[in-house]
């Protein structure tokens, strides 16, 4: 299935959701227009006070707020996807560990050895769930800062045979 993509152009975010049409439906409903240069309609005031502010910077000093901005940005994926990467790894090791003891075990003990691993992959789930949130929240307060904002203002200062 493709990757779909929304919000500002120029910081795309990735549609995580179901892909089912009455999901896909419920998302474009719950879809807002997005603040730009262009479009400061859609913008909050702080949004507007934030493209006012970039577009008073100086080009290099821009280019200094995007690059810290957008390292940031990879810096908390790039921590998130670490963080998925290790919890698969420690699920996948414990699954097959639980394999190896339930097919070794006694009857009895099967139950006690699934209903075990039950909890252990809840547990895991939390700590995913709750690194999903921080990250999310990280990411929202980054948007904030106006990582898209800064990018659409250094955008609309280059002659358009430069986009």
């Amino acid at each position: 299935f493709p990757t779909l993509k929304h919000g500002h152009p120029l910081d795309l975010d990735e549609y995580k959701g179901k892909k089912e049409l009455r999901d896909l439906e419920r998302f474009l409903q719950e879809l807002q227009p997005v603040c730009t240069v262009e479009e400061q309609s859609f913008c909050s005031a702080a949004e507007k006070k934030l493209i006012k502010k970039f577009q008073k910077t100086s080009v290099p000093a821009l280019e200094e707020v995007i690059e810290e901005l957008a390292a940031e940005k990879r810096k908390v994926e790039a921590e998130y996807s670490l963080f998925k990467d290790n919890l698969l790894g420690t699920l996948t090791k414990a699954g097959q560990q639980k394999d190896k003891d339930v097919s070794a075990a006694p009857g009895q003990e099967k139950a006690k050895i699934e209903e075990d691993f039950r909890k252990f992959v809840d547990g895991l789930t939390a700590q995913h769930d709750a690194k999903e949130a921080e990250t999310k929240a990280a990411l929202t307060k980054l948007k904030r800062r106006g990582l898209a904002l800064a990018r659409s203002v250094q955008a609309n200062r280059k002659p358009r045979s430069d986009l």
